[in-house]
């Protein structure tokens, strides 16, 4: 199947003392940091926080962050 093109959040699952996110088929906990693969290139983010319907991200090349 195709990779997709940006990073899209597909569940957020867990207790609220330990809530885990998953983007583009990658699970995350909280300061978690990955490599996350997209249709072009890979993207390496680190997840800052865990809210109950969004997750806070930090994009690592870049320094922004996106929630």
């Amino acid at each position: 199947p195709p990779l997709p093109d940006k990073l899209m959040l597909k569940n957020i699952s867990g207790t609220p003392a330990r809530r885990l996110a998953i983007i583009n088929d990658r699970t995350f906990g909280v300061m978690d940091q990955a490599l996350v693969r997209l249709a072009t290139t890979n993207i390496s983010i680190r997840c800052l926080e865990i809210r109950t319907n969004s997750v806070v991200i930090h994009y690592d090349k870049t320094g922004a962050k996106k929630e």
